[in-house]
C-alpha cells in the first residue's frame, strides 16, 4: 500500500494539503489507506463483478438499493446483468433518504421468509448503513431499537448475513466501517448506530474509474 504515496510523504508519515480556505491540513497515511487494509477481504474490483461474488455466498441475495438514481445512471441495468449472470436469485429493497429502525424492521420481515444467504449493498451511505442494519437483523428477526447504542440496552451478538458493499459515492465511508446508522425524526428523535465488529462488509467492491 505504501508505494501508493509520494517518498516524502512515506517518510513523514502524512500527508500535506490544504483547504479551500487556504488552510494547511495533514493527513496521517493510514487515515487515507484505511478503506484498503481495513479488511483483508476486500478489495478493488469492478461492480460488474457483485454477481460471481455474491453467489460465492449462497444461492439467493438481497439487494438493497437507491430508489432513483442508480437507475438514471444505468448502473442497476449493470447490477441486474451481473446478478442474472451468476448462479442466485435475488430480490430488491429500495431505500429512500436516511434509513430508519422501522424501515430496517420492515425489511427484515418481509424478506426473512425468503432466507437469504446474502446482502448486497449497490449505493451511498445511506443504502449501506441500511444494507448493514438488515443483514445483522435478518438472523436474529428481532426489531432493531433495543440494540441502538444509546437508545437500547442490548448487546447485539455480531451474528450477521454476509454483506458486499458497492458504494456509488465516495462520502461516508460506510463500505469500511462496523457500524450503521440509522435516524428517527420526531420529538424523540435519535441519529443512532447500531455496532458490532462483524458488520464491517466482507467485501467492497469499488470502482476507481
Amino acid at each position: 500500500i505504501l508505494d501508493f504515496y509520494d517518498p516524502e510523504d512515506r517518510q513523514r508519515g502524512y500527508i500535506h494539503g490544504e483547504t479551500r480556505q487556504g488552510e494547511s491540513v495533514t493527513f496521517p497515511i493510514m487515515t487515507v489507506s484505511i478503506a484498503v487494509v481495513s479488511n483483508q477481504r476486500r478489495t478493488l474490483q469492478s461492480p460488474v463483478q457483485v454477481g460471481e461474488i455474491a453467489a460465492g455466498c449462497g444461492s439467493r441475495a438481497l439487494v438493497v438499493t437507491g430508489s432513483e438514481s442508480l437507475e438514471r445512471s444505468g448502473n442497476w441495468e449493470m447490477v441486474v446483468r451481473s446478478l442474472a449472470g451468476a448462479p442466485l436469485t435475488f430480490d430488491r429493497f429500495t431505500v429512500k433518504g436516511e434509513p430508519s429502525p422501522d424501515l430496517v424492521d420492515g425489511a427484515v420481515l418481509e424478506f426473512r421468509k425468503h432466507r437469504p444467504d446474502v446482502v448486497v449493498a449497490v449505493g451511498g451511505g445511506s443504502t449501506i448503513d441500511c444494507a448493514k442494519a438488515i443483514a445483522a437483523m435478518l438472523p436474529l428477526r428481532e426489531p432493531v431499537t433495543p440494540y441502538l447504542e444509546g437508545v437500547g440496552d442490548r448487546n447485539h451478538p455480531g451474528k450477521t448475513l454476509p454483506l458486499i458493499a458497492a458504494p456509488t459515492t465516495s462520502g461516508t465511508g460506510s463500505e469500511a466501517t462496523k457500524n450503521a446508522v440509522l435516524s428517527r425524526i420526531g420529538a424523540e428523535g435519535f441519529k443512532k448506530s447500531l455496532r458490532h465488529d462483524n458488520f464491517t462488509p466482507a467485501c467492497a467492491l469499488l470502482d476507481p474509474a
